[in-house]
């Protein structure tokens, strides 16, 4: 008989198993390393014939669809639960078209996140044929309730930024050491936020949102695990009063750079916050970004950043850095500032990670600073206005904690 909190949307031929497999860690551990699918349908044949389970293979066979770009999101999910799944299980993506955010979870096992962002961890997760079958997805209310029940891991530390910065460098050289968990830019928790900024929802809701997907996130799916750390969207600065509110003890940083190289950056290849009229306008206090040009309205969206950074420094808890001091930060005073120094170890592989291409971890790094100079003309040059060049001296006083 299926638990009255599993809804279950495959066919009823395969409910038996796939309700064992939730609980039964021999038959995720052993399919989850299969990623051919004959294979798969053949080992779980054997695995459900020994403990009595009929699963008829051919229509298993049916049902198991790739989805590496999370279509299935806006579709009905395979299983639905009130709680959340197993520990090896995360949140990998949200639907975030809802009155609420609904969040469908993978199974990921207990080895560290070592992809650049977390989307590219959730897309790898997307391959194996034991995510297509056993997708799990709760509401809202599912992920709050659970909350505190769950072995999770509180944050170290928050990492804030104004984009094409060094915080995924950041991210790459925490990510070094194998004790620690690091999400970059995890599309469950921008969901929250975005829900929380345009929902009218309670401040006491949002902030149970927001502590339930950053435990989720966070669950101590290896012993091993001591520190957890996540990188934010750049956007996420202009929401720091609801972090705060939430998590008003842990620490956090906020990364820039000379606006120039951003936006040469972003000209070269355009991220979200360089689109005019995008989700930013309303945070960013920008009424007529529609009619601006990318450049334009990505100056105007830093500008925001800054100033938003700049706020929530003065009130403390903040680290702001510079990013032409980000490498000699990351190993004294980011440390620091998250609360530990680090052992010999946890050096080298910093320093190891400190080589390589933060974003294409296949190529060395190479300083683009006099690059991005150089490639700025007059038209970007006149876009960084008085009031930004102050704002940016004014940060420049924040780089020893508050």
């Amino acid at each position: 008989m299926i638990d009255p909190g599993i809804s279950i949307s495959l066919p009823p031929e395969l409910h038996p198993f796939v309700t064992a497999a939730l609980d039964d860690l021999e038959i995720q551990n052993h399919l989850t390393g299969i990623a051919e699918v004959d294979a798969f349908v053949s080992a779980a044949a054997q695995l459900a014939a020994t403990r009595g389970i009929p699963l008829p293979t051919d229509i298993l066979k049916q049902v198991l669809r790739p989805d590496p770009l999370g279509i299935g999101r806006w579709a009905a999910a395979p299983i639905t639960l009130d709680r959340w799944p197993p520990a090896q299980w995360l949140p990998a993506r949200a639907d975030w078209l809802a009155a609420e955010p609904t969040f469908d979870w993978m199974w990921f096992g207990d080895e560290p996140l070592r992809a650049p962002f977390f989307e590219d961890s959730s897309r790898y997760a997307s391959f194996m044929p034991f995510n297509w079958l056993m997708r799990v997805r709760t509401e809202l209310d599912g992920l709050i309730a659970a909350t505190g029940t769950e072995d999770t891991l509180p944050p170290t530390g928050f990492i804030f930024h104004t984009s094409r910065c060094g915080s995924t460098l950041l991210a790459r050289m925490l990510m070094a050491a194998d004790h620690h968990t690091v999400l970059s830019e995890p599309e469950p928790l921008d969901a929250v936020v975005q829900w929380a900024n345009a929902s009218g929802a309670s401040r006491e809701r949002q902030m149970a949102a927001l502590r339930a997907v950053v435990a989720a996130l966070g669950r101590r799916r290896s012993p091993q695990t001591r520190r957890y750390f996540i990188k934010l969207d750049s956007w996420h600065i202009l929401s720091m009063p609801l972090f705060r509110a939430a998590f008003p003890d842990v620490p956090w940083v906020f990364l820039y750079r000379d606006p120039v190289e951003i936006l040469v950056s972003h000209r070269e290849v355009p991220g979200l916050q360089a689109v005019p009229g995008s989700l930013l306008n309303h945070l960013a206090g920008i009424v007529d970004g529609e009619h601006m040009t990318p450049d334009a309205y990505l100056a105007r969206v830093l500008a925001a950043y800054h100033r938003a950074g700049l706020v929530e420094l003065e009130l403390g808890g903040g680290l702001a850095i510079n990013y032409k001091h980000l490498r000699q930060a990351a190993f004294d005073a980011i440390p620091r500032h998250f609360g530990f120094a680090l052992d010999p170890d946890e050096a080298a592989g910093f320093a190891a990670a400190a080589k390589i291409n933060a974003k294409v971890p296949s190529l060395l790094f190479a300083d683009d600073t006099a690059a991005k100079q150089d490639a700025a003309g007059d038209d970007l040059r006149h876009l960084i206005t008085d009031d930004m060049q102050a704002d940016i001296r004014r940060l420049s006083g924040f780089a020893s904690a508050a």
